[in-house]
């Protein structure tokens, strides 16, 4: 199996403008990894875009589906991170577990009601 490079991968933004790798610096981006058939993989939130995708890379069974990434710049975490638990909700891509947080909103849910 061919592991993926960050030069492999094509980085649009959500206008569908091509966007160098160099040009996407430190801020507050939601990113969203799609195959090359155009299927939704994975949407995350990063404050540094080419470290998380290293993470990704080296710590993903399903990197390798990964064909073309498309980023969205936020002006602050709060809007970037709303935006990304609606599109884990709403978009339901294919390697997301649940959103930042409802896990353990849930765990706190079922033992108020003692459930757990």
């Amino acid at each position: 199996m061919r592991q993926r490079r960050f030069s492999d991968l094509e980085f649009v933004n959500t206008h569908g403008a091509k966007v160098p790798l160099a040009a996407l610096r430190d801020g507050h981006y939601v990113y969203r990894f799609f195959a090359a058939n155009g299927a939704l993989l994975y949407v995350g939130y990063t404050k540094n875009l080419a470290h998380r995708f290293h993470g990704h890379k080296t710590t993903k069974s399903w990197w390798h589906e990964v064909a073309s990434v498309e980023v969205r710049l936020f002006d602050d975490s709060t809007a970037a991170l709303q935006h990304e638990r609606h599109a884990i909700r709403t978009e339901r891509p294919h390697h997301n577990g649940a959103p930042r947080g409802t896990q353990l909103r849930n765990a706190r849910q079922l033992i108020g009601r003692g459930v757990v």
